[in-house]
C-alpha cells in the first residue's frame, strides 16, 4: 500500500498598494490621494500630525486641514492591517499666494507714494511706462517712496513681485488735480466801472462787495477776467473768488 506525505504553507500577504498624495498649495484646505483600501492613515506636516483615519474601500482618502505654510512637507503614511506593511507619500506645499497691493490716493501736490503689499518684496513704481521709484516693501508690508509731484491725470502703478514664487500684484491711482492758479485783481477806485484780473482758466468766478454779489461768470481760457460794475463806494472791500470745477478748489483775490 502506497504511503503519502503532505506539506502546506500559507501564502503570506506582503504587498501594499503604493500611496499617492495630491499636490498642495498654501490655499489648500484638504489632503487627498490614494493608497491601500481600508487601511489606517496618518497625515503629518514634518513630525506634527494634522489628520488621521482610514482610506476608503476604493483606496481614496480625503482629510480637511487648515492651510499649511509654503515649503512644508506633508506626508501620508498608510499601514495595512493584515501584514503591518506601510507605504508613504509626500508633497511640498507650494507657495502660490501674494498679498494684494494697495496704494494711497495721490494729488498733484503729493511728494510720496505709499501703500502696502507682500512683505519684504521687490516693488517698482511707474507713471505710465516710466519708472519713478523702486525698492522693497518693509517687513510689515508697508512702502513709502519720495517722488516729484506728478501731473494731473497720470496713472501711477505699484507692482510688487514675491521672490519665492515670482507672483506679482499691482495697484494704481490716478493723480488728482489739487492745484489752482492764484487769483489776482487789479486796483480799483471809486470811479472804476470794471473789475479785471487773472485766475484759473475757464473757472467760475464770483465778485462781491463785502457779502453782496456784484458780478459773476467765468474766467477766460487765458486766465483773464473782466466784469462791468457800477461804481463802488470808497473803502469798500471787493473780493473775486474763483472755483476750479475739476477739484472744487477756490481762491480769493
Amino acid at each position: 500500500m502506497a504511503k503519502h506525505r503532505s506539506a502546506s504553507k500559507t501564502v503570506q500577504d506582503t504587498s501594499i498598494v503604493t500611496t499617492k498624495i495630491d499636490a498642495m498649495t498654501v490655499a489648500s484646505t484638504t489632503v487627498s490621494g490614494t493608497g491601500e483600501p481600508n487601511a489606517t492613515i496618518v497625515i503629518k506636516n514634518g513630525s506634527t500630525q494634522i489628520a488621521s483615519g482610514s482610506t476608503a474601500g476604493d483606496g481614496k482618502f480625503l482629510f480637511f486641514v487648515t492651510p499649511q505654510a509654503g515649503g512644508s512637507t506633508i506626508t501620508a503614511t498608510v499601514t495595512k492591517t493584515s501584514n503591518g506593511k506601510i507605504s508613504s507619500a509626500s508633497t511640498t506645499v507650494v507657495d502660490n499666494a501674494i498679498v494684494s497691493t494697495t496704494m494711497g490716493a495721490l494729488t498733484t501736490d503729493s511728494t510720496s507714494v505709499t501703500g502696502v503689499g507682500e512683505p519684504n518684496s521687490a516693488i517698482v513704481i511707474k507713471n505710465g511706462s516710466t519708472q519713478i521709484a523702486s525698492g522693497s516693501t518693509a517687513g510689515d508690508g508697508k512702502y513709502l517712496f519720495y517722488v516729484t509731484p506728478q501731473a494731473a491725470g497720470s496713472t501711477i502703478t505699484a507692482t510688487v513681485t514675491k521672490a519665492s514664487n515670482g507672483k506679482t500684484s499691482s495697484a494704481s491711482q490716478v493723480v488728482a488735480d489739487s492745484s489752482i492758479a492764484p487769483t489776482k485783481m487789479d486796483a480799483l477806485t471809486s470811479n472804476s466801472t470794471t473789475i479785471t484780473g487773472t485766475g484759473e482758466p475757464n473757472a467760475a468766478i464770483v465778485i462781491k462787495n463785502g457779502d453782496t454779489q456784484i458780478a459773476s461768470g467765468s474766467v477766460a481760457g487765458d486766465g483773464k477776467f473782466l466784469f462791468n460794475i457800477t461804481k463802488q463806494a470808497g473803502g469798500s472791500t471787493i473780493t473775486a473768488t474763483v472755483t476750479k470745477a475739476s477739484n472744487g478748489k477756490n481762491i480769493h483775490g
